[in-house]
């Protein structure tokens, strides 16, 4: 805390480092940031108040903080609990199966070597596939040269007036 000021015979103004006010009643054992009230122990505020009006803090602390409480509780002898549990640690486990995604099943082949040759879908033979099917090659070429060389048409290969 900054500093506290006296409002009252028993209330004090307690400035906090962020410039923040908190008022102090000692009669009601009270402080606004409610640290008091929740532990039982004085707060830098209570402090403060107890400083200047020089009261001894140890008047506003709760009787379990005090030493003679302390003292009474631990006074008495503690037996421990007779314990009958093995504390050997337990055996390694290995970790429980989890459900993850499925494997892919890999299809079996056919080991003879015919089986790894490419059956075309257009002629039927072994050894290639459509696209580099001979036939369809075949007639690529033979289309591709008959355009070349047929002559240009003058008249439409149909009657458009017999329609």
């Amino acid at each position: 805390t900054q500093g506290s000021a006296q409002m009252s015979e028993n209330m004090f103004i307690s400035r906090g480092s962020k410039g923040e006010q908190f008022v102090v009643n000692i009669d009601q054992k009270v402080c606004t940031c409610g640290e008091y009230q929740l532990t039982g122990f004085p707060c830098c505020h209570v402090a403060a108040a107890m400083k200047k009006r020089n009261i001894p803090l140890e008047t506003f602390v709760e009787a379990p903080y005090l030493l003679n409480s302390l003292k009474a509780i631990y006074a008495h002898t503690i037996t421990p609990v007779p314990c009958n549990v093995n504390l050997e640690p337990p055996e390694p486990q290995s970790p429980p199966k989890t459900r993850g995604a499925k494997e892919k099943k890999k299809r079996k082949r056919d080991p003879t070597p015919e089986a790894d040759q490419y059956r075309c879908s257009r002629c039927g033979k072994k050894g290639h596939t459509i696209r580099k099917c001979p036939l369809i090659i075949g007639l690529e070429q033979s289309s591709s040269v008959a355009v070349a060389s047929a002559p240009p048409v003058d008249k439409p290969p149909f009657d458009i007036d017999g329609m």
